[in-house]
């Protein structure tokens, strides 16, 4: 069996929205959870082409399932991720497994 991600490793919080439109198409919040020890790395990376250089700007968190708070919380594309004065959307969850037993999500944001 794998051991936890260490706590020291989960430094970041976080709060997680999922969002709904209004009557006018305006977004509005639906539900909200604050996200507590979980772990957010930036990866910054530069697509060259004749035109132009394009920067994107792509970021992982990282929810471990028996230290990440709220316990048994499910990530959604298109969910919101407010994290320092980052705006960030969910685009892939991708669930890891050790042993037949769910050890952490690795979710890809885009945004910033």
């Amino acid at each position: 069996m794998r051991p936890p991600i260490p706590r020291a490793l989960l430094a970041h919080s976080a709060l997680l929205q999922s969002e709904t439109t209004d009557a006018w198409q305006r977004p509005v919040v639906a539900e909200h959870h604050e996200l507590h020890r979980i772990r957010i790395e930036a990866d910054h990376s530069r697509q060259a082409d004749e035109q132009d250089t394009v920067h994107r700007a792509h970021w992982l968190l990282v929810y471990d399932c028996r230290h990440s708070r709220p316990r048994s919380l499910h990530f959604r594309p298109g969910q919101v991720v407010l994290w320092q004065e980052h705006r960030l959307t969910v685009t892939r969850v991708t669930p890891v497994w050790a042993d037949r037993q769910l050890h952490h999500y690795e979710v890809e944001l885009t945004g910033g």
